[in-house]
């Protein structure tokens, strides 16, 4: 992910899927990797089981918020955003994802 290659992550990945299926940290990999490629479908469904297993995991609750923003689903991913927030409260995007869940189209009637 840090190459910008993200269809190199499930080829590693595809090599010990056996050993690492259930891993919540491999699963939010994934996800990352399928939300950079745009297959959001994949992606949702990666970081929602990463946060079946783990409900501690805040980069999942990053995942889904922005899946969730990008197909218009605002409710749903404030929900997330916050849940990172929480559980992560100092990471580097935490200022720039409290003002964007503060305004429209976060902003709940």
């Amino acid at each position: 992910l840090k190459i910008n290659a993200p269809q190199q992550v499930m080829e590693i990945f595809k090599k010990f899927s056996s050993d690492f299926q259930d891993d919540p940290r491999v699963l939010t990999r994934m996800a990352q990797a399928h939300l950079a490629l745009q297959e959001y479908g994949v992606a949702r469904d990666k970081a929602a089981l990463a946060l079946k297993i783990n409900p501690q995991n805040p980069e999942a609750n990053r995942v889904l918020g922005l899946i969730y923003e990008q197909s218009g689903q605002y409710e749903m991913a404030k929900k997330h955003f916050e849940s990172y927030l929480e559980q992560l409260p100092q990471a580097s995007d935490a200022d720039s994802i409290r003002a964007k869940i503060s305004a429209p189209p976060y902003l709940m009637q």
